[in-house]
């Protein structure tokens, strides 16, 4: 899965049933860590003015990655609408026993594409 993912810039992100959510505009990882740690996903599928973007931890548990190495979401596109926002400095970080993992970024700006290194 991580070599995949940290090749996945720009690529789309789709539910099981193959419905579009968005797209991958950064891979992030710690600066001293092989992993990817998460990747943020912008959406534009939602309701409501301008773009919604959300981090994803990179595990199994949220992702799945195709034959075809096509990134799908584990779950129903829906169910980000409930990701708890937080603004984009105070961001957690993922903790895949306890609590919430996918949070929706609050006053973030997008910029290029690129891997972010923590």
């Amino acid at each position: 899965m991580n070599d995949v993912l940290k090749r996945s810039l720009g690529s789309p992100l789709t539910s099981k049933d193959g419905i579009y959510i968005g797209d991958i505009i950064k891979v992030a990882r710690e600066s001293n860590d092989y992993y990817v740690k998460y990747i943020i996903l912008e959406s534009k599928t939602f309701e409501g003015p301008g773009n919604r973007f959300f981090t994803i931890p990179a595990s199994v548990r949220f992702l799945n990655i195709t034959h075809k190495n096509d990134i799908e979401l584990q779950f129903p596109k829906d169910d980000l609408q409930f990701a708890k926002g937080v603004e984009v400095d105070q961001c957690p970080e993922p903790h895949l026993k306890f609590g919430r993992s996918i949070f929706e970024l609050y006053n973030y700006q997008a910029s290029e594409k690129q891997t972010n290194w923590l």
